[in-house]
């Protein structure tokens, strides 16, 4: 959604190892007292394809999974192309944004990575 009220643009993108059966944060963002910020694109990859099905990403705010990045186990843009997303996600003043990934696989480490754009604004 195009809006006039944005202050700047920013991109994110962060990768890892993902231990077995573990949870990680790629990217975490503590939104300012005086901004909001809204995901507008996200893509999600991994190292090698074997590793599809076995990872879940999730976007965070304070938290509480949001959709429609909640339970992400397909592949979302790629890590040239974010996807753009249709609804965006939202974060007021002083929310913390995480993008994490959980590697449900209890015998093998995965790299996974993460790409998230968006817009931080004042209504």
């Amino acid at each position: 959604m195009a809006r006039e009220n944005v202050i700047r643009r920013d991109e994110r993108q962060a990768s890892a190892t993902i231990l077995r059966s573990t949870t990680s944060t790629l990217i975490s963002i503590k939104i300012s007292n005086n901004e909001r910020f809204a995901i507008t694109d996200f893509a999600n990859y991994v190292a090698a394809s074997a590793a599809w099905g076995n990872l879940i990403w999730k976007v965070l705010k304070n938290g509480i999974p949001q959709a429609p990045i909640d339970n992400q186990k397909d592949q979302r843009g790629d890590q040239i192309t974010p996807q753009r997303i249709i609804e965006e996600i939202t974060f007021n003043p002083c929310d913390l944004l995480e993008v994490t990934v959980e590697n449900t696989d209890a015998g093998n480490d995965w790299v996974a990575g993460a790409i998230m754009k968006g817009d931080y604004f004042r209504e």
